[in-house]
């Protein structure tokens, strides 16, 4: 991209497109990385609750129900059977969990790890990860053209960027039908790039000469989309996250305290 700028004279222009893509590139990465990390901490403060509901309240439940003479609920029973073995065996457990925390970071920087992790996000978040795909691909061909590329070149390049395995297939056979003699706009429509409202603009924009500028704006659209997706996943899941540990923890808590009260009732 430099030396392009060096040559057509337009390096400041061409410094300046970098500076805003890494700035949107980076805003979205650090969105989707919130989007993740929220639940995934909700999910192991879950899981650390019951854990410790198991291990160390249900014990307490069971000598109570032995010292009254009353024999548990299977489920209880099996509940703390559970709790015991995990108590027991806490040390293997801790060791295994690091082991594959471990190998899940260094995984993560492999290029295997990280289009297997990108196969999970897209079909977890399937939406989203078609609207951040289209998002990029706008910024980077944004980038292109600003710099003097023609449309061939920037799709190659871009598609040379792209690190979604799905989005790399949609680059590739838009430059297919671009060589076929496609014109661009209904060549990014109809593999998937762009919806049809974007595919007009893209027209609009080669015929009056400004297919970067209306580029840049569908990039920018796609960001503002973005944004709303990942805070209307955040909010969805906290009440969901919640919910479900209320329920998780409820039900517990019932299966002992049902039949302690039927117990000290006799009693009285």
């Amino acid at each position: 991209m430099v030396q392009i700028g060096e040559v057509s004279g337009r390096l400041d222009d061409v410094l300046e497109a970098l500076r805003q893509y890494y700035e949107r590139s980076e805003s979205i990465s650090k969105g989707i990385r919130g989007a993740i990390t929220y639940p995934l901490v909700m999910i192991v403060m879950m899981i650390a609750v019951i854990l410790v509901i198991i291990t160390q309240i249900m014990p307490v439940f069971g000598s109570v129900f032995q010292q009254l003479g009353s024999e548990m609920p299977p489920i209880v029973q099996s509940v703390i059977r559970f709790g015991d073995g995990l108590s027991q065996n806490i040390l293997v457990i801790t060791v295994v969990l690091c082991i594959v925390a471990l190998g899940i970071m260094f995984g993560y920087k492999s290029s295997q790890g990280k289009t297997m992790f990108s196969t999970v996000f897209d079909r977890v978040f399937r939406r989203l990860s078609q609207t951040v795909s289209s998002g990029r691909f706008a910024s980077v061909m944004a980038l292109m053209l600003s710099s003097g590329m023609n449309v061939d070149r920037a799709i190659e390049m871009s598609y040379n960027v792209t690190e979604n395995p799905a989005t790399k297939r949609k680059i590739a056979k838009t430059g297919k039908l671009l060589k076929e003699g496609k014109p661009l706009a209904d060549s990014i429509v109809q593999t998937g790039l762009f919806t049809g409202a974007y595919g007009r603009m893209i027209a609009i924009g080669f015929r009056t000469g400004t297919s970067d500028v209306v580029m840049q704006r569908i990039s920018a659209h796609y960001e503002e989309d973005i944004e709303k997706r990942i805070n209307t996943i955040v909010s969805a899941l906290e009440p969901t996250l919640v919910a479900v540990l209320s329920l998780i923890v409820g039900f517990i808590l019932m299966t002992v305290m049902v039949p302690l009260m039927g117990v000290m009732s006799a009693i009285g």
